[in-house]
């Protein structure tokens, strides 16, 4: 998933915010061989869909994402539509649905998708994160350490940590 920093940084959001570090939108895949398959696709040229799983190379790009409190944290499903629509469902209540470029609102969901990499049909966990507790977890996994006795040259260190929901991009902007 891809998402873009917001034109204005927003006058005193934290960083985890102002860079969507709290927003995660991870593809369905196949069980077994959906992991298999991704290892070998390239981002942004997804394979196609078989029975709503993905299949490796789908990508989600989103401008926006706000959800009420009672969503923070609960995965909801975006579903990829025909023609550049989407639909976000919530314990099989449609909760909105929306066109690529567009804003789109219903039942307290407000969001902007700038682009989808998917084929009809290909569906999405999307969740809004708590963003405190994912900047808890940056925190808390960000180290820096010194290249041997050089104490001017340092480095920075990230394992894999998947307690930070789009870990991948924080690392890439680190």
């Amino acid at each position: 998933m891809i998402v873009r920093p917001a034109a204005q940084p927003r006058g005193g959001a934290p960083v985890v915010e102002q860079l969507h570090l709290d927003i995660s939108a991870r593809p369905l895949r196949a069980p077994l061989l959906g992991a298999l398959v991704e290892r070998w696709s390239t981002p942004g040229q997804p394979r196609g869909t078989w029975l709503g799983y993905a299949w490796g190379g789908e990508r989600l790009v989103l401008d926006s994402l706000a959800v009420p409190e009672r969503l923070v944290d609960q995965p909801m499903l975006f579903e990829v539509l025909r023609d550049g629509s989407y639909r976000i469902s919530y314990q099989d209540t449609k909760l909105v649905e929306g066109v690529v470029g567009e804003s789109a609102a219903g039942n307290g969901v407000e969001l902007r998708v700038a682009r989808i990499e998917a084929a009809p049909g290909t569906r999405f966990m999307l969740t809004r994160h708590d963003p405190a507790r994912t900047a808890d977890a940056v925190r808390l996994g960000l180290g820096v350490e010194s290249e041997g006795a050089d104490v001017a040259a340092a480095r920075y260190v990230w394992p894999g940590n998947t307690r930070i929901p789009n870990w991948q991009r924080a690392w890439s902007m680190a």
